[in-house]
């Protein structure tokens, strides 16, 4: 299960707005539920992508994702650099070595971004 689009900027921090649907993806099936005003969406994907990565590599590719690629500035890249420390970087390259080849460049953007040395 990982935060996605909307959801995932806010979790994140990188968007204020709460979203007005709560969206998730998952390996299982496409659901939704509505508690009062909350709706709560499940969306398939193919998780052998996301089965070897952490909650915060997930959840960042999920940001990337959300923004596009046509869409991610460097003011939008640095707003997201705080998520992780130095050393969660070297995990975050290799978790998204076998993500979708622009997210794998954004991420190694990111680090040239944060000085870390890997």
């Amino acid at each position: 299960l990982a935060p996605r689009g909307d959801t995932a900027l806010h979790i994140m921090g990188a968007e204020n707005e709460e979203p007005e649907v709560w969206t998730f993806v998952t390996s299982g099936t496409y659901r939704k539920y509505s508690y009062g005003d909350i709706c709560i969406s499940f969306t398939h994907t193919n998780w052998r992508l996301f089965s070897a990565m952490s909650e915060k590599t997930k959840l960042l590719v999920q940001c990337l994702k959300a923004y596009g690629k046509e869409h991610l500035s460097e003011e939008r890249l640095r707003t997201m650099l705080s998520f992780c420390s130095g050393w969660e970087w070297k995990n975050v390259l290799r978790e998204t070595k076998s993500a979708t080849a622009w997210v794998a460049r954004v991420v190694m953007r990111m680090i040239a971004l944060t000085g870390v040395e890997i």
